[in-house]
This record gives C-alpha cells, sequence and structure tokens, in this order.
C-alpha cells in the first residue's frame, strides 16, 4: 500500500508537473501567439504609417512639384513680362529719340529763318533809318536854303526899305526945294508941282514891283511839300 501511495504520489506529482508543463508551454504558446499577433498589429500600424507616410511624401512631393511648375510658370510669365515691358521700353525710348531729333531738325530750322528773318528786319530797319537820314538831311537842307534865302530877302527888303527912305527923303527936299523956289520967285504953280510930285512917285522905289518876291525863292508850299516828301518816301519803303 505504501508503494501504491507512493507511486500514486508520483504519478500525480509528474501528472502534476506535466499538467504544470503543459500549462506553461500554453502559456508561453498564447504569450508567443499574443506577441506575434502584437508585432503583426504593429507591423500592420507601421506598414500603414508607412504608406501614410509615403503618401504623405508623394503628395508632398507633387505639391512641391506643382508649386515649382506653377512658380516656373510664374518666372515665365513674370520675363516675358520684363521683356515685352524692354521692348515696350526700347520703342518708346525710340519714338523718344526720333521726336527729339525731329523737334532738333525743327529748331535748327526755325532758328535758321529766325536768323534770316532777323537779318531781313536789321537790313528793313537800316534802310529805314537811312531813308530816314537822308529824308531828314534832304528837309534840313531844304529848310538851310529856305533860311538862306529868307535871310537874304530879308536884307534884301531891308536895303529896299532904306532905298525907299532915302528916295523919299531925296523926293521931299525936291518938293521943299521946288516949293521954296516958287516962294522965292513968287510964282505958285501947284500943277507943275503936282506934275513933279507925280514924277516923283512914279520911281520904281515906290512901286509894288520892287516888292515882289525874287524867282529864285522858293515859296513856302514848295518848302513843305519837300519836307514831307523824305516821309512818304519813309513809309513807302516801310
Amino acid at each position: 500500500e505504501k508503494k501504491e501511495q507512493r507511486d500514486l504520489r508520483i504519478y500525480q506529482s509528474i501528472q502534476t508537473n506535466m499538467e504544470m508543463e503543459n500549462k506553461r508551454r500554453d502559456d508561453f504558446e498564447e504569450r508567443q501567439r499574443q506577441e506575434q499577433e502584437r508585432e503583426e498589429r504593429l507591423m500592420q500600424q507601421l506598414a500603414v504609417k508607412q504608406e501614410e507616410s509615403a503618401k504623405r511624401s508623394f503628395q508632398t512631393m507633387m505639391r512641391r512639384k506643382v508649386i515649382q511648375d506653377e512658380a516656373a510658370k510664374k518666372a515665365e510669365e513674370r520675363r516675358m513680362t520684363i521683356l515685352e515691358a524692354q521692348e515696350e521700353t526700347e520703342y518708346r525710348l525710340m519714338e523718344h529719340d526720333q521726336k527729339k531729333e525731329r523737334y532738333l531738325d525743327f529748331k535748327r530750322e526755325l532758328d535758321g529763318l529766325r536768323g534770316k528773318n532777323k537779318e531781313i528786319n536789321v537790313e528793313r530797319q537800316r534802310r529805314r533809318e537811312e531813308a530816314e537820314r537822308e529824308g531828314i538831311a534832304e528837309a534840313v537842307k531844304k529848310k538851310d536854303e529856305k533860311i538862306d534865302h529868307l535871310n537874304a530877302e530879308r536884307k534884301r527888303m531891308w536895303g529896299l526899305r532904306r532905298a525907299a527912305q532915302s528916295e523919299a527923303y531925296r523926293a521931299r527936299e525936291i518938293v521943299k526945294s521946288e516949293i521954296m523956289r516958287q516962294r522965292i520967285h513968287s510964282k505958285f504953280d501947284s500943277a507943275a508941282l503936282d506934275n513933279k510930285l507925280q514924277a516923283l512917285l512914279q520911281s520904281d522905289m515906290f512901286s509894288a514891283k520892287i516888292l515882289q518876291t525874287s524867282s529864285s525863292m522858293p515859296s513856302l508850299k514848295s518848302g513843305s511839300t519837300m519836307a514831307t516828301q523824305p516821309s512818304q518816301q519813309v513809309s513807302q519803303q516801310a
């Protein structure tokens, strides 16, 4: 009985050990399975993360490519805009240079015309002043001649006046002598005295002819006409 009990205990112990070993094996296998499942989940999560990361990287790359394409397109458009602006600026500069050249040509031509016009005006003014000087000189010459003639005529008139006074004095003395002679001879003859007086009055000194202007004396009208002719010539030349 002791042997059976011992064997039973040994069998039970072996059975217990086997059960414990099986349980440990099952636990180990369960842990291995759980660990494998966890690793699989982790791998799946990692794969999903990697896929998502790859997708994000691809999307980022595509966005960068789109941005680069847009930037390149904008740069090309900006370059074309700059080229067009440069061409427009060069065209405007060329037009400005052409306008400037035309303006300079026009200004040179205008300056030439102004110079010619100035020369013409100077020549015209010179001719006008020369004609005016000639007219003034001619008028002064005419006035001097008229003054000389007037002075000569005045001297002649003074001479005639003195001669007339002398002739009147002589006639008066002759008449007085005739009256005294008739008184002395007591022969009063009024007719003879009147005849003698009329004979004395017939002298050129008591005639109006002596007062007429000489033929060499210019008239005032002709002198004024000659004085106005230079001014008329000046106005016609202007």
